[in-house]
Formats: C-alpha cells, structure tokens, sequence
C-alpha cells in the first residue's frame, strides 16, 4: 500500500466515526430529548361504588391521576363546545379535551359503552383549568352511572397540543398527542342495591 491510500483510509474513518456521531446526537436531540420535555402519565388512581337511591343503579367514581413528569410545562389541548352550542348565540366556552369512558364487557366479550365524560369536569364543576406545570399533579374525580353488575372497563384519554414543543416545519406527526390509560372494574350484584 502506498501512503496516499493509507492517509486516505485513515481520514475516510475518522470522518465516518465523526459523522455516526452526529448523526446519533442529533438522533437523540431530535427523538429522544424532545420527547422526554414534553411528558405526562395518566393513570386510574382509585375506583369505588356509590350505592344509588334507586332500587337498582349506583355511581362509580372514578379518579384519575395527571402527572406532568416532563422538563417543560404543557398546556392541554383546547376543545370547543358543539356548533349547535354556538348557533344559538351562547359563548363557545373553551375546555380541556379529555374523556373517561365505561365500558360493560358483555358474556360474547364485547364491549358495550355504559356512560362517559368529557372534559376536566365531575358533573358540571370544572376541576382543573390552566396549564400543567412541570411536576404537578393534579387528581381529577369522574362520577359515571352504573347499573348492572359484571366485569367493566375504564378508560381515560387526555390530549396535549404538541405544536409548541416543536420549532419549525420539521413536526411530522400529528399536532395532537392522546395519553390514554385503561383498567378493569369487576361489579357484584351486593354493591348495586
């Protein structure tokens, strides 16, 4: 081997090594980094039955726990009353797009949907409004009817507007990230009467 092949071969490594490393810094900075500073987990804290007035039927309440585990703070994703709402002159008021859903899980395991929530609301209280700051918590309580007993299925989803976390034109994904959480709820005859 001459010298100018063995020079060559030398800058040829050294420059493919320094640009697997930046290729894998910017990897990081780009997926991994940006990621971890806009970061939220949800999760069903608590379950319990409310025994109703009625001779059958009871409320579940169900608790979810929102914790902003991220680096930066995150603002919610805005939802927007019905149009209907809006036609008949009434301020389109802006709430906080989540949703807790109950599920009843039928003898052929389907899923039958029993009642749901939307919003940071338990009846018509808002619970929650602002922004989440990072390493708050905030516990959010929902009441949903329930009237049979079996096996059921609670599920929670909460949206985050993820525009503000990315500069520029390089966001591919949607703008809009769902956290979501699920858990199973078993109901006995006893707790409904």
């Amino acid at each position: 081997m001459t010298i100018i092949t063995e020079i060559s071969t030398i800058i040829y490594n050294t420059v493919l090594t320094i640009s697997l490393f930046i290729g894998g810094y910017w990897t990081y900075i780009k997926f991994i980094k940006r990621h971890e500073e806009a970061s939220i987990i949800v999760k069903i804290k608590k379950n319990k039955i409310f025994k109703g007035k009625k001779k059958s039927g009871a409320k579940l309440l169900v608790e979810v726990l929102i914790y902003n585990n991220g680096h930066r703070e995150l603002m919610l994703y805005y939802d927007y009353k019905p149009q209907r709402l809006a036609q008949k002159d009434e301020e389109t008021e802006r709430h906080y797009k989540s949703e807790v859903i109950l599920y009843r899980i039928d003898s052929d395991h389907k899923l039958i949907k029993v009642d749901s929530m939307i919003g940071l609301i338990s009846g018509n209280i808002k619970q929650y409004t602002g922004r989440l700051r990072t390493g708050v918590k905030i516990s959010i309580p929902y009441l949903l009817s329930i009237n049979n007993a079996g096996t059921y299925l609670i599920e929670y989803k909460i949206d985050v507007n993820m525009t503000r976390y990315y500069k520029g034109k390089d966001f591919s994904d949607s703008s809009i990230k769902t956290w979501s959480t699920r858990t199973y709820y078993h109901v006995k005859e006893k707790n409904l009467k």
